[in-house]
């Protein structure tokens, strides 16, 4: 036995001390054996003799006089009790049954007073029990008192049992005079504690193997608990024990197993050996008297058993019965459970606690719930309340995928954490997929606005739900019209609004679904109520509802990630405002991933978010629960403590492996076999041999099916009825099939009654679902299988009479169409045509969506019924609408089964009476042939004019007859009002509608051809419009007529007024904001450039990329993308954006084409042909390898046949695609030009002169770059050679610019002053020269054409370095570096910081700025506005006086000026701003943006938040003390620095070790009493 001896230390309470007479202990414990005195040794220790432990270990020393305080127990006057005898051993002498809690006979008010509210109090435990008789008045506590004071009394056993577990206490100590209890109020509320009073002696030691000592301080506890509990009504743990041990000697002594003749220390001996071998026997009877005696002292059975647990036979472990405690682990476990569920584990008063709840908590979840709950947080987290990151968008959409096995408790936990989200305020939106209907295209998403608004309407909505707020969201984001178009899917919009919707009956595309529905729950959805919206059983999703929920996942980020519209990475992407939504929604799915293989639709999309670098996925998977968890949620459901269910868990656990729902169910069948049974005394009771053996089942679909069998034969009926719907079942449907007469009739409002509380249905407002799928799974299948044709058709008669008879046959098609598609094809010819016809009606109303996957099915299950005859007689239209619905539907649907889709074709033609019934087909064949035969394609577009009375003949048409037509045509309407010249009237000849679709589809053929035909075809088009009226294809046609005039007649003033015309018809027949992508691509990428600033033209076209994209239009996708991505290089987009946009398109074409389709090498030609070449541009410029080692490409090389670009042009001009020939050739040239290859340059130039030199091959969009290139090599080697064909073709570029500048000032002006220097240098007018190269530069700077800035100003570094003006030459190579960098092109400005190092002696560059009033006598333009010089950030170009030098007195510094260090130092390091930095300017966005344009002029990047890779938070005046603190605690901690020490940093004064070396800032650092501004340079 170990013992530690310690000393008491000094307590306010005086410490007990050991008795003084031993003979009195020996003599208490010889009265409990009922012997003779005994010898005891050593005060307290354990003897050497045969003595129990128990017995040694409460040897106990005579109380003190203050605790020795007495009262007559209520019922008992004249029982007397004693505070040291709180264990049941009495003072020597005293009869057993007098032993007890001793209390004071009249307490004093300070003893019984209840303490003060805002006080804490000190008693012994004695006192504290008699202060709570007294409050009662000294009598019995009233229910409400004794509950309270039980609850009271777990928390001061739990308190002693902690302070037992530590092994401090010595085994004298174990009593209640021992026991200190401080109780009082605070802050968070009722303070109450006990602890044993410190005390000298051998403590109970910490060895492992001392359980003897730890039983037999646990049956201390026991019988302390004991007569906490009875409070005086009942006998004492001593009289039970007394008793048993006088029933034990008389027993020996009849059967004579003691011999009368031994001493008495062996006699004590022989019966502690006896009662170990009884120990089982005895203890039951123990058990049973204790446990008896308290619940007739109305003590609850859960305390009863907790005591039983604690006390044992006074032999340590081997006297403990099997239920007993083994550890103070349990014992806390125990009493912390009845403290936190004092109902269910204390009172056993909870009112369901015979019943089998499993309740709402998740069992073994936390990690997963925290994933969601975490997703749903960075969603509710606003990014940053700098103004400086206003504009920025949220180019993140946040989605959570749970997976699992089926019962795994996958929607339990989604839904769980929904309704933890909306008690914060959030919206909570859920619908669920069907593995049986097959409802409604998008009614199943639909259905969960639907039900939200039904339920908010109920008053069911959360807190943050305003009526008003809500109906001033939709009208403003949705609108009138798009409410119309959406009250189609969510009827319940009407009740929102108070006012019926009028439901519009036009047809809406796919993108204006994507797009209005996300209107939809952007309105929904803010900061401040953010929307969760959750889809169960994505497995059973059909692929258009999969395409609109990746759609609204995608929200308004699409999948060109940054597609931006400026020089800089930190200024705003264009595709940002396509959509002012911010990411304010989750979104959550789940599905079964057994379920869905690698062809499954949903692994499809699942691979497309997890590619998509716009989205942050988080993935769950749920598996099987350990017998840890069983053993919590049994513990919870049976309100047993946890450590006496452990054994049935790990059976359970065996039964089951781990499944949520089979446990659930395994439990409820053993309690319908009896052999988990309910008793309202002692609770929930089981035998583990009986469920050892209770039978198997192979799923917890088996169990289902017996639970099933014991229901009534109707009431089973009903549910099999319901079960053929579907999991859940519309109210529509049970409307119209309330009068369904089978064999036997049933009473379906009664099925649902009973099943509902049976816990196999639940109701959600007037529908019904059951309550798991497996539960549908398992009635359906309990269907005889000869009974289930008859009862689908049944069920389908039922629903087309009622329906029908009701006019709502709408509400129901697509249920009775599922109905007799699972029928089939047995039932009579009459039905197989009405089968057929109800297949076309849901087809079209299908393709209408328009969902084609689900038309085509649809399409192709209408045809499976239709008879040998059917283009014949009564079938005819019929036959003709199924055939045509499913070409279009095969050819609309990405990845259609394009064999099934020539047949239908075939089938067309070859039956098909007319040409009008052949038309919608025919459409469908010329864009399958287009395809893979464009010729082919065009000769069938002719012949269908040709049908239509509108023939169009191209065989003798030449350039000059195109030049003809178009002129004579742009005379005819000269001087007129363009939009005066459109009829009001719509086209209403239906054969002219038709050829105008035909002539669509005839421009853009020759539109890939490159043919000048396009020029004439868009002629007929204007002209027909123009007589007859105008339609949806009209505004494509002016567009094409406006771009001919431009790329054939070079007029540019009539081609912008036709632009206009598009631009407004486009208007007037689009319904949506959003442009056609055809009409885009003509607009902003030929004709407004000429008059419009470039950088305008880029969000239209991003626009245009994304509407093509998400409707199919993939021709005009790939257009919208050359242009825009060409359009960007020329403006001077930063090159890491337009890289990461290059990456971004190419992902997604190659998302968009399945590689095993026909049109897979349309993806790559546009890849090799029109992303690849600019991508190479970028990364040399950039200087860059496209990734590092060990990283995965960005760009998707493994598909690019060709790499090198000189090889890709070759091969374009081979293959005679002479629109990428054309741009890949302004890629080489510009790059070799930037790069001072002059020669390669001039051999690029002379490509170029030699195939578009002629006005029929030019390629209008790009020709402006390759005229000004073309011009400033053709001058340089005039100057360098001499010849005068070079200077010819300078001139000639010339000429051409300042034509293009009368048209815009803004995109020419820079370009020909650049032309104009380099003409004056080559003509020796040097001071022309000089005037004009500084002119450029400003004008360049002011337009926002940075890299062109950056050649002008190395140009004018040339020239004045050739002129011998050095101080001029060196600041104009600095001012390009500078440039060069800003644009991303780090390769070119290392060049041309070489140039400086080689021509320059540093020590000689403090020489005087350049003079700029030249600059300023020049340009006769107005000085630009505050917000103008604003976004110069540089400081470099001073905008009024166009100087080249940092503004006088700036406290921005630039690499290699005003004494700053000229190179990268900043380089990788990344750095957060916070605060207001006054010292460069009172605007703080302002100052943040020069800020950020510094550190990224030495090389460092500037980050949003906190994260891993954050160096530096470079803090303002006025930064708070939440951001620094923020910094502080980051691991590892961020380095706050003043804008002061980074000035310091940059001129070289400080190192980074010698600024971290610094006191470091704080706080009161960035006061506005002790801040310490960055000083002024220069």
């Amino acid at each position: 036995m170990i013992f530690e001896e310690r000393s008491c230390s000094d307590h306010s309470t005086p410490s007990p001390r050991p008795s003084g007479d031993m003979a009195a202990d020996a003599g208490a414990l010889q009265d409990w054996l009922g012997d003779g005195p005994a010898d005891w040794r050593g005060g307290g220790g354990v003897g050497a003799d045969r003595r129990s432990s128990h017995d040694a270990a409460l040897q106990l020393g005579a109380p003190p006089d203050n605790t020795a305080l007495q009262l007559p127990p209520p019922g008992d006057p004249s029982r007397r009790w004693s505070a040291g005898d709180a264990l049941g051993d009495g003072p020597a002498g005293s009869a057993p049954h007098d032993a007890g809690l001793q209390l004071p006979d009249n307490p004093s008010p300070s003893a019984s007073a209840k303490p003060s509210p805002r006080e804490t109090s000190l008693a012994t435990l004695p006192a504290w029990v008699a202060s709570h008789l007294a409050h009662n008045g000294g009598g019995p506590l009233d229910a409400a008192a004794r509950r309270r004071y039980f609850e009271r009394a777990v928390r001061v056993l739990a308190a002693l049992a902690g302070g037992l577990e530590s092994g401090r206490v010595p085994p004298s100590g174990i009593a209640a005079r021992n026991v200190i209890v401080r109780e009082g109020t605070s802050m968070e509320g009722e303070e109450l504690t006990a602890e044993f009073v410190e005390c000298r002696g051998a403590t109970l030691g910490n060895d492992a193997g001392e359980d003897r000592m730890k039983y037999a301080a646990m049956d201390a506890l026991g019988r302390i608990a004991y007569e906490m509990l009875v409070l005086g009504n009942g006998p004492s743990i001593a009289q039970f024990r007394s008793e048993r041990r006088s029933s034990l000697m008389d027993a020996s002594l009849r059967d004579g197993s003691v011999d009368t003749t031994t001493t008495l220390e062996e006699d004590l001996a022989d019966i502690m050996e006896m009662l170990r071998k009884n120990a089982r026997m005895t203890t039951s009877e123990e058990d049973s008297s204790v446990v008896s005696a308290m619940l007739e002292a109305n003590v609850p059975f859960p305390l009863c058993r907790l005591v039983r647990d604690l006390l044992d036979d006074g032999d340590g472990a081997t006297g403990r019965p099997e239920q007993s405690f083994a550890s103070w682990d349990d014992v806390l476990a125990d009493l912390q459970q009845m403290s936190e569920h004092p109902d269910a584990f204390l009172h056993a008063s909870s009112p369901d606690r015979w019943k089998l709840q499993f309740g709402e908590k998740l069992y073994g979840r936390d990690d997963a719930t925290k994933a969601i709950l975490d997703a749903a947080e960075r969603v509710a987290t606003v990014l940053d309340d700098d103004p400086l990151f206003d504009w920025l968008p949220s180019l993140t959409g946040e989605v959570v995928f749970v997976k699992g096995h089926s019962g795994s408790g996958k929607s339990h936990l989604v839904r769980l954490a929904g309704n933890s989200l909306v008690g914060r305020g959030w919206r909570f939106l859920q619908c669920k997929f069907d593995r049986v209907a097959r409802p409604e295209p998008l009614s199943v998403l639909a259905s969960a606005f639907d039900d939200y608004f039904i339920s908010f309407m109920s008053g069911g909505g959360s807190a943050c739900d305003d009526l008003p707020g809500m109906r001033q969201s939709l009208g403003q984001v949705v609108g009138a019209e798009g409410l119309g178009e959406l009250a189609r899917f969510v009827p319940s919009l009407s009740l929102v609004m108070g006012a019926a919707v009028p439901v519009s009956a036009g047809e809406v595309t796919e993108t204006e679904l994507h797009i209005l529905f996300g209107k939809l729950i952007e309105a929904l959805s803010s900061k401040q109520a953010p929307t969760m919206f959750f889809c169960d059983d994505l497995q059973w999703a059909d692929d258009f509802s999969l395409s609109m929920l990746y759609s609204l996942v995608k929200g308004a980020r699409p999948d060109l990630m940054h597609l931006a519209s400026s020089e800089s990475e930190s200024e705003q992407s264009s595709i940002g405002s396509l959509a002012e939504q911010e990411n304010n929604v989750l979104f959550v799915g789940s599905y079964r991933d057994k379920e869905v293989g690698d062809d499954h639709s949903l692994a499809k999309v699942l691979k497309r978010f997890g590619a998509d670098n716009s989205i942050s996925t988080t993935d769950i998977c749920l598996t099987s629960i350990g017998v840890e968890t069983l053993t919590e949620m049994l513990s919870d459901t049976l309100c047993i403590p946890a450590r006496r269910v452990r054994s049935l868990a790990e059976l359970v656990l065996h039964k089951t492996t781990g499944h949520v729902q089979f446990i659930q169910e395994f439990i409820q069948a053993l309690a319908a076999d009896n052999l988990l049974t309910h008793s309202f005394a002692r609770g929930w009771e089981w035998d583990e041999d009986s469920i050892d053996i209770f039978p198997i089942t192979s799923s917890v679909a088996e169990l289902f099916a017996l639970k099933l069998q014991r229901l009534p034969q109707d009431i089973l009926f009903g549910l099999q009825i319901l079960s053929v719907f579907g999991s859940q079942i519309d109210r529509n449907v049970l409307r119209f099939v309330g009068d369904y007469e089978g064999e036997p009739s049933v009473d379906l409002r009664s099925a649902i009654d009973l099943a509902t509380s049976e816990g196999l249905l639940e109701k959600a407002g007037e529908s019904v679902r059951f309550a798991h799928d497996v539960i549908q799974e398992a009635t359906i299948k309990s269907i005889a299988e000869d009974a289930l044709i008859p009862m689908l058709q049944m069920l389908a008669n039922s629903l087309i009479r009622n329906a029908t008879s009701a006019g709502d046959m709408d509400s129901v098609l697509f249920v009775i169409v599922d109905l007799v598609n699972r029928i089939g094809l047995d039932a009579s010819p009459q039905q197989c045509e009405f089968n057929a016809e109800l297949n076309l009606r849901a087809a079209t109303k299908a393709a209408s969506v328009p969902d084609f996957s689900g038309a085509g099915r649809y399409a192709e299950s209408g045809i499976s019924f239709l008879s040998d005859n059917c283009w014949s007689g009564s079938q005819y239209d019929v036959t003709l609408g199924l055939f045509e619905t499913a070409a279009l539907s095969h050819f609309s649907c990405m990845g259609g089964d394009r064999d099934l889709l020539q047949q239908r074709i075939d089938a067309v033609f070859e039956h098909a009476k007319t040409f009008d019934d052949k038309f919608k087909t025919h459409c469908v064949w010329i864009q399958l042939l287009s395809i893979t035969d464009l010729s082919k394609a065009i000769e069938e577009c002719l012949s269908a004019l040709s049908r239509l009375q509108y023939p169009l003949d191209l065989s003798n048409v030449g350039f000059s007859e195109v030049c003809s037509e178009l002129t004579a045509c742009k005379d005819k309407y000269s001087g007129q009002s363009k939009q005066e010249l459109v009829p009001a009237t719509s086209l209403d000849d239906p054969d002219l509608v038709r050829a105008l679709k035909i002539l669509v589809f005839l421009f853009c053929f020759h539109h890939r051809q490159k043919s000048f035909l396009t020029a004439f075809v868009a002629r007929h088009m204007v002209e027909i419009t123009l007589r007859h009226g105008t339609c949806g294809d009209s505004a494509f046609g002016v567009a094409a007529f406006a771009t001919a005039l431009i790329n054939i007649l070079d007029d540019v003033e009539e081609g912008d007024e036709w632009g206009r015309l598009a631009k407004s018809l486009m208007r007037q027949h689009s319904e949506t904001d959003i442009p056609m992508p055809t009409v885009t691509a003509a607009l902003y990428g030929i004709v407004f450039i000429w008059k419009e600033p470039l950088q305008s033209t880029l969000l239209p076209l991003a626009q245009g990329v994304r509407v093509a994209l998400e409707t199919g239009n993939v021709e005009f996708a790939v257009i919208n993308s050359g242009y825009y991505t060409v359009r960007s290089w020329n403006v001077g987009k930063c090159l890491g954006v337009l890289r990461g946009e290059i990456e971004a398109l190419a992902r997604q074409f190659r998302t968009h084409y399945d590689s095993s389709s026909n049109d897979s090498k349309v993806y790559r030609a546009v890849l090799q042909f029109l992303f690849t070449p600019l991508y190479n541009t970028v990364l040399n410029l950039e200087g860059r390898e496209d990734r590092k080692e060990g990283e995965e490409p960005a760009f998707p090389w493994a598909d690019v046949q060709i790499r090198d670009n000189d090889e890709i042009l070759k091969a374009s001009l081979d293959l005679k695609q002479f629109v990428y020939f054309h741009t890949i050739l302004t890629y080489q040239t510009s790059t070799a030009f930037l790069s001072r290859d002059m020669e390669s340059a001039l051999r690029y130039a002379n490509v170029y002169y030699q195939h578009f030199a002629s006005v029929e091959q030019r390629i209008k969009f790009s020709e402006i770059f390759n005229i000004l290139y073309e011009g400033l090599i053709s001058l340089h080697f005039a100057r360098r050679t001499g010849e005068e064909q070079y200077r010819v073709r300078g001139k000639h570029a010339l000429e051409k610019m300042k034509g293009w500048s009368a048209h815009s000032s803004w995109n020419f002006q820079n370009k020909r002053l650049l032309l104009m220097a380099e003409w004056h240098y080559t003509m020796r007018d040097y001071d022309e020269a000089a005037l004009c190269y500084e002119g450029s530069i400003k004008a360049a700077a002011k337009h926002r054409f940075v890299h062109e800035e950056a050649i002008a100003a190395e140009l004018a570094g040339h020239f004045f370095l050739e002129r011998g003006l050095l101080p001029k030459a060196h600041q104009f190579f600095l001012h390009s570096a500078h440039c060069f960098k800003t644009w991303g092109g780090l390769a070119v400005a290392r060049r041309v910081e070489a140039i400086v190092k080689e021509k320059f002696d540093w020590n000689l560059m403090n020489v005087c700025p350049v003079d700029g009033a030249s600059v300023a006598s020049f340009s006769t333009e107005k000085p630009p506005s505050p917000a103008a010089k604003k976004r110069r950030q540089s400081g470099l170009l001073t905008a009024d006086t166009g100087s080249l030098t940092a503004d006088t007195g700036s406290v921005i510094l630039s690499p290699g000026q005003n004494g700053a260090i000229n190179e990268w130092v900043l380089e990788g390091k990344s750095f957060l701003l916070a605060g207001a930095f006054v010292e460069v300017d009172s605007d703080r966005t302002a100052a943040e943006r020069v800020v950020i344009n510094m550190i990224k002029s030495f090389g460092g990047k500037v980050v949003i938040r906190f994260s891993k890779s954050t160096d530096y938070m470079l803090a303002g005046k006025f930064t708070n003390a939440a951001k620094i603190n923020a910094a502080r605690k980051r691991y590892p901690p961020v380095d706050v620095v003043s804008l002061e020490r980074l000035q310091r940093l940059l001129l070289g004064e400080l190192t980074f070790e010698g600024m971290r070396a610094l006191p470091p800032l704080t706080v009161e650092s960035f006061t506005d009493k002790s801040y310490q501004p960055a000083r002024r340079i220069g």
